[in-house]
This record gives C-alpha cells, structure tokens and sequence, in this order.
C-alpha cells in the first residue's frame, strides 16, 4: 500500500469518528499484515506521539477533500510541513537537552563513586585577566587614561608586574604614553610602599 493510500486509510478511521489511540493500533495492525509494501510504510505508528498523528491525519484530510480547490489544498500542506519542522526541530533540541541531562548526571554519579575523576579546570574556564596585545586590565587603564581604575588596581595592588606583548608594565606604558597623572599615582603608590 502506498503512502497515498495509507494516508486514505487514515483519513477513513478519522471520519469515522475511530478514537486516536485506536488509529495507531489499526495501523500497526495493518502494517503487520504485510499490506504496506512501501519502505517508508515500516515506521512504527506506535512511536509517534499525538501530535505527529494530529498531522498525518491533517495531511490525509487535505489530500482527500475533494471539495478543497487544489490552491487550497497546497497552501494547507505546505503549513502542515511547516509546523512538523518547527515540531522536530523543537523535539530534537529537546532531545538533545534530556540527553545532555543524562550525561551529565551519569557523570556526576560516576565522580561521586570514584570510578572517573572530575576534568581539571580547563583554561577557558579561568577569568580572562589579558586583553588585546597582551595587556592587563591596569595596562587598558592607562591606555584609557582613567584615573579611578588606575587608582583601584594600584590599591589593590594587582597587574603592577604584568607585562604586555611589548614587554612593558603598565607603569612603563605610562611613561611612554606620557601620562603625568598615571605616573603620580604611581610614584605616589611606590612611595607609600617604601614608607611601610
């Protein structure tokens, strides 16, 4: 039996008024019987969830009204094929999901019995603290020429040994950009280091 008339036969159950539930169990009886000869005919009916029969049903209707003009019957096929890619796609994305659950807690199961260690953190997984040509966040600061992040790094005392890619800290990057009030909060930090 073709897919035409698989599609008639469905047709036929749904205006008959046969519940759902019961169209899948008359399919797969039929297809058992070897009356589908198709290839595509061996697809288990049972597997499909009531929205996938909601369109075959939909699809068999349409090609079999013969009171539709053919325009009619086109444009309603294609929404059709529309909405079950829109519909695989949202049931394979959310299969992927489920499956990365499941990964993901057989995972964590497994690290918890000790039969796999947990991945080192990776470097991706670590805080960026460079930024284009090698530089630190003080390097960007004196680059911008912002005071109050200049003095924030220089309180907390963090990035003063950084090297950007010319091999310059930022107190050198200062000097060469001639920053005169980069290089007092400098000379300012050095010189209260000296007094403690």
């Amino acid at each position: 039996m073709s897919t035409q008339d698989r599609n008639r036969m469905l047709y036929i159950l749904h205006r008959n008024g046969v519940n759902r539930k019961n169209i899948k169990f008359i399919m797969n009886d039929l297809k058992c019987s070897s009356i589908f000869d198709d290839e595509d005919m061996y697809e288990d009916l049972s597997s499909l969830d009531e929205l996938e029969l909601g369109f075959l049903e939909e699809q068999a209707y349409w090609l079999f009204n013969s009171n539709a003009s053919n325009a009619d019957k086109i444009n309603a096929l294609r929404s059709i094929k529309i909405k079950q890619d829109e519909y695989e796609k949202t049931k394979k994305s959310q299969y992927l999901l489920d499956q990365e659950k499941r990964i993901l807690a057989k995972r964590k199961e497994l690290i918890e019995k000790g039969v796999i260690k947990p991945d080192p953190p990776s470097p991706q997984n670590k805080l960026k603290i460079t930024t284009r040509y090698g530089r630190s966040p003080l390097h960007e600061a004196v680059a911008m020429r912002d005071v109050r992040l200049i003095e924030k790094y220089l309180k907390s005392g963090k990035y003063l040994d950084k090297v950007d890619n010319n091999g310059h800290t930022p107190l050198e990057m200062a000097y060469y950009y001639n920053y005169k009030e980069a290089l007092m909060l400098f000379k300012r930090y050095i010189n209260s280091k000296k007094a403690v």
